[in-house]
């Protein structure tokens, strides 16, 4: 009975596997020689790399990707928009369903895997954030400067 029991939840493990995938970045629109190995996936909260954010010319700035399907954008945008009123700051949206805001990313070979993905200062924040967590980041970042 355990041997079966063992045989049958090693089938189920490996299907499981073979299922899950890993997640891959979209395909180059324009076909050129440009490598994937030079874009950077964002795929979790915590800081951006210094070289990563040395490179794309991040210091100082806010970026906010979206989409228009994205249910937990349509929390976080308002709250950043708000929040970009109340501390007199300029964000960059960039809506990921719009074909010249894309491209605009794949210019800064940046790969966000999940939406809403925001950058404030090279610290990354994935997911709707209550505006407290906004905030902190945006006061953090502007005490830097």
């Amino acid at each position: 009975m355990k041997l079966k029991t063992a045989i049958i939840m090693g089938f189920l493990a490996m299907v499981l596997l073979s299922l899950t995938g890993c997640p891959s970045p979209p395909p180059n629109p324009d076909n050129n020689t440009t490598s994937y190995f030079d874009d950077y996936a964002i795929k979790k909260d915590g800081n951006l790399p210094i070289l990563e954010c040395n490179v794309r010319k991040l210091s100082g700035k806010v970026l906010v990707f979206h989409a228009a399907h994205c249910g937990a954008c349509k929390i976080a945008v308002p709250i950043l928009q708000e929040l970009e009123q109340e501390l007199n700051m300029t964000f960059k949206y960039y809506d990921l369903d719009v074909e010249e805001d894309a491209a605009a990313v794949r210019e800064l070979k940046l790969v966000p895997y999940y939406t809403p993905t925001v950058i404030i200062n090279c610290k990354v924040l994935i997911g709707a954030k209550e505006k407290g967590i906004y905030k902190e980041e945006l006061e953090k970042m502007l005490a830097a400067q």
